[in-house]
């Protein structure tokens, strides 16, 4: 598995893959990605930047019946974890 989300898809935890979003912030100085369902494809949501909260966040699919056990949650929080360490290392 890559060691940042730089390349096309990874998989996050057994039944997520995250993949680069294709449209991108402007600015250029963050990141947005997809959270699909390794089974189906499905989007489970987007982590993006939150300027208000200085961090990534991890956004659902809006109207998507989206069941999430806690393993995949500690799974998105590792994910977002990791971007805001890198993130937090570009400005060092």
């Amino acid at each position: 598995m890559p060691e940042t989300a730089t390349a096309t898809s990874e998989d996050l935890g057994r039944y997520m893959v995250v993949s680069l979003h294709p449209v991108q912030p402007e600015s250029g100085k963050t990141r947005r990605w997809h959270i699909r369902n390794r089974n189906s494809g499905a989007t489970l949501g987007v982590v993006e930047w939150y300027g208000a909260w200085r961090q990534y966040i991890f956004t659902p699919q809006q109207f998507a019946d989206i069941v999430l056990a806690a393993s995949c949650l500690d799974d998105i929080a590792r994910f977002l974890e990791r971007m805001n360490a890198e993130q937090k290392g570009k400005k060092a």
